[in-house]
């Protein structure tokens, strides 16, 4: 039992202070909560740092190694491990180049590979920051082949959350053409003018389909624009981002798409 209220003790601590002041033996026993579900892990923790000295080194070693340890079994080496493995890919991440969807081409180049092959209709909500890099994509609702909902208290809740100064909706028409219904634009019009209440600006509602797309506020709701955005500047990348014409816009085809890929 006090291993119990020692534990409980060390979370009321974190969610008080967080790690601050955690020293490396601590962050071990932490770590090896779910190896060892009850029980006393800092003998564990205090035995991997006497045995590899940092933690680097406890991360860099092998699992055949670390189980040379007492108290190191496979679920605490794969505990372990997937420290090394997230670091590893946060480092991958961080070398990648940035993306930014200043472009309406290179935003429904985007929305393809959400929509491909979906035989209901879908909607999804994309958040970005001020440079229109993606900070997170959700899926609002879906539907059956012609209708989904679109929760315009979901939606914003998830702007705030995630202090999102740019947002898109896009929905697809699995069958039929990439045109906006008179309630797709009315939902677009209460939700631009209730976002930009709260300082979020909807760049575009686009409809998708399998071989083009339809950007209703560019195309049928142009007026939205001189609402005022309360705390934002305006957008200066709304001035380029229309780069294609809609009304002769088709998606490249597969093999195109494979050309361009290609060329040098």
């Amino acid at each position: 039992m006090s291993h119990e209220h020692h534990r409980q003790r060390i979370r009321e601590r974190f969610l008080k202070n967080g790690f601050d002041g955690f020293s490396n033996y601590e962050l071990l026993e932490v770590l090896l909560f779910a190896a060892h579900p009850r029980g006393n892990t800092n003998q564990y923790a205090h035995a991997l740092l006497d045995r590899f000295g940092s933690l680097s080194d406890i991360l860099r070693a092998s699992p055949e190694v670390l189980k040379t340890v007492p108290g190191i079994g496979d679920s605490a080496v794969m505990s372990i491990k997937i420290i090394s493995e997230l670091i590893r890919r946060m480092q991958e991440e961080a070398n990648r180049p940035e993306v930014f969807y200043d472009t309406v081409s290179k935003l429904v180049g985007l929305l393809r590979s959400k929509f491909c092959g979906l035989a209901e209709e879908h909607v999804y909500l994309l958040l970005f920051d001020n440079r229109m890099k993606l900070l997170d994509t959700t899926l609002i609702s879906k539907g059956t082949v012609s209708s989904a909902d679109l929760s315009i208290p979901k939606i914003v809740n998830a702007a705030v959350i995630r202090q999102a100064p740019n947002v898109v909706i896009a929905h697809n028409h699995p069958v039929g053409i990439a045109i906006a219904s008179e309630n797709d634009k009315l939902v677009t019009e209460c939700l631009y003018s209730t976002l930009a209440s709260a300082g979020i600006r909807l760049v575009e509602h686009v409809i998708c389909t399998e071989t083009d797309c339809f950007p209703i506020i560019y195309r049928d709701c142009r007026d939205l624009r001189s609402i005022p955005i309360r705390t934002q500047v305006e957008c200066t990348f709304l001035e380029d981002f229309y780069d294609v014409d809609f009304r002769e816009y088709k998606f490249p085809t597969v093999y195109e798409e494979l050309l361009a890929a290609l060329e040098p």
